[in-house]
């Protein structure tokens, strides 16, 4: 494994260009090091992945430009209707063993919590009308009622369990505290 750094823009106080420092890595494999080190990287934040990606801008003859992402160009996967989810759902983690094609619905199935939830964990939610908790999830367009559950973790069982029944490997799992 080795790190790719990802370059950030630093401004002045006037809003004009300053430079560049690097505050952020790209996990790669030894074998994808030297060939992605050819061009610039940044990180650009994905607010509803709630990570980071990995990006360089590719500039051609013609004049227009393009954004590559460094996990479709080591997937060799340019296709925008095939996705490369990270398993680890870290995006800055762009070893092979971390990356895999997916349907749009399976990169999702693996997306973390809404972090503004009102529960620590993915597929729970408070529900006041019955004071306790539900438990729901969405698959293939559908979405399933769980259950309501007196406290938050029995929810969050329940909730894995469903996910492992319908998304399978793809399935992102609560970590019961």
């Amino acid at each position: 494994m080795k790190l790719i750094p990802l370059r950030e823009k630093v401004l002045n106080e006037d809003g004009s260009f300053k430079g560049w420092i690097v505050k952020k890595f790209a996990l790669v494999d030894d074998e994808d090091w030297e060939f992605l080190m050819q061009w610039k990287w940044y990180a650009a934040y994905a607010p509803n992945a709630h990570t980071f990606y990995a990006q360089h801008q590719a500039y051609f003859p013609d004049g227009t430009q393009k954004c590559i992402k460094m996990h479709r160009l080591i997937m060799q996967e340019f296709d925008r209707n095939v996705f490369i989810d990270h398993e680890g759902s870290d995006g800055l983690n762009n070893q092979k063993y971390n990356l895999r094609r997916s349907t749009r619905s399976q990169n999702g199935q693996n997306r973390k919590k809404n972090i503004k939830g009102t529960s620590k964990y993915k597929g729970v939610k408070r529900y006041p009308p019955k004071g306790n908790w539900v438990a729901r999830i969405s698959a293939n367009g559908k979405r399933y009622h769980i259950g309501y559950f007196d406290n938050e973790n029995d929810a969050a069982i329940a909730y894995n369990e469903k996910a492992k029944q319908l998304h399978g490997v793809f399935a992102k799992l609560n970590i019961i505290q």
